[in-house]
């Protein structure tokens, strides 16, 4: 029995980060449906994408682009309209660093990334943002745009997890060309290319990691033993927190309240 297989599991680079970072977490989103609502600083990134492809394809004057925000925050459910200005000035700055490095609007927005992998059970999938293309129409960068209070100064003070998302498309488009990360604030930005070596053994890492997800999915048989096969976190730390009822609902999950075989 394969309760991976039972909820028609995809890997993902989010999925596979997620069961390494926080397995109480992934578990109780990936098996049992429990999931964090999306905040504003998660809304912010998605917005923010919107407005740096807009600003590139129509180079709106203010008035118009700040109009275009509200539309896709309201879209997005977000809340404060503070965080949908800084999403704005996010926007601008990705904007303003790609079109330094003449790279205007992307040829491939949100290109999808799947395959099986030989000797994997599980399919594979995932999302890359702005995808650009030689002459010939061949993929030949793909930029990740990242919004943040605080931009990385270089490749050394990236988040690993971001490297290895990346390195994990980089894997399955083919490893043929190149990835950056283009991390925005309000006031600054930074793009910072991957080098080839980092993806190369990232892209190993990530797979060591999925074939470590599909050997505990062999070894249980329901969804209790997936449960019982990590100790009990500690729910007051800001991953379980959020607008909602997330984190108690978990807690009931990991304590047994709920039964975790329904």
């Amino acid at each position: 029995m394969s309760i991976l297989t039972d909820i028609k599991h995809r890997h993902s680079a989010g999925s596979i980060n997620g069961f390494v970072d926080n397995p109480q977490i992934e578990i109780a989103k990936r098996i049992f449906g429990i999931k964090q609502d999306a905040n504003d600083n998660m809304i912010r990134g998605n917005v923010s994408e919107h407005i740096a492809r807009f600003i590139l394809a129509r180079d709106p004057d203010e008035k118009t682009l700040l109009k275009y925000t509200h539309k896709k925050w309201k879209e997005y459910n977000g809340e404060k309209i503070a965080t949908a200005i800084f999403a704005q000035d996010c926007g601008k700055k990705f904007a303003q660093c790609l079109e330094e490095r003449q790279l205007k609007r992307p040829q491939i927005y949100q290109e999808v990334f799947k395959d099986h992998i030989e000797g994997f059970d599980f399919p594979s999938i995932g999302y890359g943002d702005f995808t650009y293309t030689n002459s010939d129409k061949e993929p030949r960068l793909t930029v990740d745009l990242k919004s943040t209070a605080r931009v990385p100064s270089g490749i050394d003070t990236v988040a690993t997890n971001h490297i290895r998302q990346q390195a994990y498309y980089w894997g399955l488009s083919g490893k043929k060309r190149q990835f950056a990360l283009l991390y925005a604030s309000d006031k600054k930005y930074n793009y910072i290319e991957i080098p080839q070596s980092r993806l190369e053994e990232e892209w190993e890492i990530m797979l060591k990691n999925q074939r470590w997800i599909e050997r505990i999915d062999n070894m249980c048989q329901t969804k209790q033993d997936w449960l019982d096969m990590f100790p009990f976190p500690d729910t007051n730390t800001f991953y379980y927190k959020d607008g909602g009822n997330f984190q108690q609902r978990i807690i009931t999950l990991l304590k047994g309240e709920q039964n975790a075989d329904n």
